[in-house]
């Protein structure tokens, strides 16, 4: 399931650009995010092991964070895990703000794996709005964080 999702963060770039990169921070604005451990830099890109607890289960992912300073990207993708994902950020300055743009592409036969024989009452658009819902819930919980 693929979707655009944006928000308007009254804090400047670099400070915008500084968190999210941070992998270790998803915990504080993710809500799935359970615990985070840094894996590798590869001199280009940070690997972390991200532990999420979703609706029925516990699960592991390894994401890789890739960041363009001069282009104000941001791009976390699974390289393992039960959820495939892929989470391009672009960061755009207004007058000391920052309009943060989420192109998301979420693997849907994974998320509804983990949902198991649930999935046979639930219509496949009420997950793809719980999701996006989720997501959009997470987007609000970093705009609080770096405007405090």
């Amino acid at each position: 399931m693929k979707f655009r999702t944006e928000v308007k963060i009254n804090s400047p770039i670099e400070k915008v650009f500084s968190y999210i990169k941070d992998g270790n921070k998803l915990v504080k604005w993710n809500s799935a995010v359970k615990e985070v451990s840094h894996l590798n830099f590869d001199g280009k890109d940070n690997e972390y092991q991200m532990i999420r607890k979703l609706p029925d289960k516990i699960v592991e992912n390894i994401v890789k964070i890739s960041d363009n300073e001069d282009e104000n990207t941001i791009q976390i993708e699974t390289v393992s895990g039960p959820t495939p994902f892929l989470y391009k950020y672009k960061l755009v300055p207004f007058r000391g703000t920052t309009n943060l743009i989420l192109n998301a592409d979420v693997d849907e036969e994974g998320v509804l794996s983990l949902l198991g024989p649930k999935i046979k009452v639930i219509p496949k658009f009420v997950i793809n709005k719980m999701v996006r819902k989720a997501i959009n819930n997470n987007l609000f919980s970093l705009k609080v964080i770096l405007e405090a």
